[in-house]
């Protein structure tokens, strides 16, 4: 096969030893060289040259080689998303969720999706922040993602599931505080901020909104981590815009507080738009109306 031809060739163009080469590909010494010969004899020239004392390329192997990695990349992406139809087709499902999704939406997922299908087998994966989520869905590391998003990426679709409005994180030692008083705070405390492309859809909103309030915060943190945020609002150290639906993680010594006119972002889940004929469409047409349910009770 010609694919086989052109992995031994790459494999041998890395190493520049035809034993080396073997061991990787598990195969024989000799069996690589046959696989060589008949691809220099389809190539019609030699591309290595070769001595008892080294391996090198030719002019036509070097060549060759800058043709067919790119061929190579597009192949081994190729091989993944098979991967991933066959376990699919197993009823295997690798599901990455947005970390903030742990206590709300992701537990209401794996209840649906086992209603559905009591026999489907759910392999899990944390991430911190949704674009994490995404790239894995992009790449065919996972089938299925729990995301919060504002703005869509065309390899990918998405049904909305439930609403979730921000909220001010501050610690639980300020006492009560009313939802007209943030901006108030806002002059007392530094203002904890996720770094742009990393809370993209959280960070977007928040800056809209101080805008639109003409509310200048005494100062910002960026930070990228979402226990390293919390740890800093306990210690007093910041306040921070955060999903309502993150008050389920109790944190001890932070507590969220409902604001006037939040701006709301969306939870719900996307997959990509190649599974189009695999069983993610049917299992994300079932169970929609089960999590409609859930959000509903949320949102009461």
């Amino acid at each position: 096969m010609l694919i086989d031809e052109i992995k031994t060739f790459a494999v041998v163009a890395d190493t520049l030893h035809f034993g080396q080469a073997a061991s990787l590909l598990k195969i024989s010494p000799a069996r690589v060289s046959q696989v060589i010969a008949s691809f220099e004899k389809r190539m019609g020239g030699e591309l290595f040259d070769r001595t008892t004392r080294s391996v090198t390329l030719t002019p036509l192997g070097i060549t060759v080689l800058h043709e067919v990695e790119p061929l190579l990349t597009c192949w081994e992406e190729v091989e993944i998303r098979l991967a991933a139809l066959r376990r699919i087709d197993q009823n295997e499902v690798r599901l990455a969720m947005v970390s903030s999704s742990a206590y709300t939406l992701f537990p209401e997922l794996l209840r649906a999706l086992r209603k559905v299908n009591s026999s489907i087998s759910i392999s899990p994966l944390s991430c911190a922040f949704s674009g994490e989520v995404e790239n894995l869905i992009e790449t065919a590391q996972c089938d299925l993602g729990i995301v919060r998003y504002t703005n869509k990426k065309q390899t990918l679709q998405y049904s909305p599931i439930l609403e979730d409005p921000l909220c001010l994180a501050i610690p639980r030692s300020l006492g009560m505080f009313d939802g007209n008083s943030w901006s108030q705070l806002l002059a007392r405390y530094p203002l904890l901020m996720y770094p742009k492309g990393v809370g993209s859809a959280i960070t977007d909103q928040i800056k809209a909104m101080l805008s639109a309030e003409s509310v200048q915060p005494k100062s910002q943190i960026q930070i990228s981590n979402t226990l390293t945020m919390h740890s800093m609002i306990a210690a007093g150290r910041g306040i921070a815009f955060v999903p309502s639906s993150s008050a389920a993680f109790q944190v001890p010594g932070v507590k969220c507080m409902a604001i006037d006119r939040a701006p709301t972002t969306t939870l719900g889940l996307a997959w990509s738009t190649r599974w189009a004929r695999s069983k993610v469409p049917q299992l994300i047409k079932e169970v929609t109306p089960l999590l409609a349910r859930f959000s509903q009770g949320h949102a009461r």
